[in-house]
């Protein structure tokens, strides 16, 4: 006699056996795309160093979970916002995104905000989240600032805390100065 519990990660059940021992039954795993919402504003060089930190971390969560059949994240997009930009600076600097962070040109997306409107965090999150962000059920939304520093966990704690299409991750970070 077998009890299933689900966990909140909607892959992963626990098969409690008889003995009480906990058996993990992988079910299917499921592709998911990690759209990682940065909000910028004239801090171009700390996005560059910020893409090259994610791609360190990046590399590094999908050695980690090469072989674990529970991880689902395949696929990461960085998406940030640019305030009174022009478009040649803006391919140059997605261009330098991409090769910064190893990510394809085509997952590094420039979110123009309005002429005129002036940087808050709270806008640019929502104008990322509005215009940019995957809306569809295989996608998990997460943001962060430049200045954080992305490690592979992070990942894994997105894909545990974010439910497609209802929640986003959005880490708390204490400083003290």
């Amino acid at each position: 006699n077998s009890v299933v519990t689900t966990s909140t990660n909607p892959n992963l059940r626990h098969l409690s056996q008889p003995n009480n021992q906990v058996a993990a039954a992988v079910t299917p795993q499921r592709s998911l795309q990690l759209d990682l919402m940065v909000p910028n504003w004239g801090r171009d060089e700390r996005l560059k160093q910020f893409a090259s930190r994610l791609k360190l971390s990046w590399q590094e969560y999908r050695t980690m979970v090469a072989h674990n059949t529970t991880s689902q994240i395949t696929t990461l997009r960085l998406l940030t916002t640019r305030y009174n930009s022009t478009q040649e600076i803006d391919t140059q600097l997605q261009l330098e995104l991409s090769q910064n962070s190893g990510l394809p040109l085509d997952q590094i997306v420039l979110v123009q905000a309005p002429k005129g409107k002036t940087f808050s965090r709270s806008h640019a999150m929502n104008l990322i989240q509005q215009t940019a962000a995957c809306h569809e059920d295989h996608c998990l939304v997460a943001g962060m600032d430049v200045d954080m520093e992305v490690k592979y966990p992070y990942f894994i704690h997105s894909e545990q805390a974010v439910i497609p299409g209802q929640t986003a991750h959005f880490p708390i970070v204490f400083s003290q100065y």
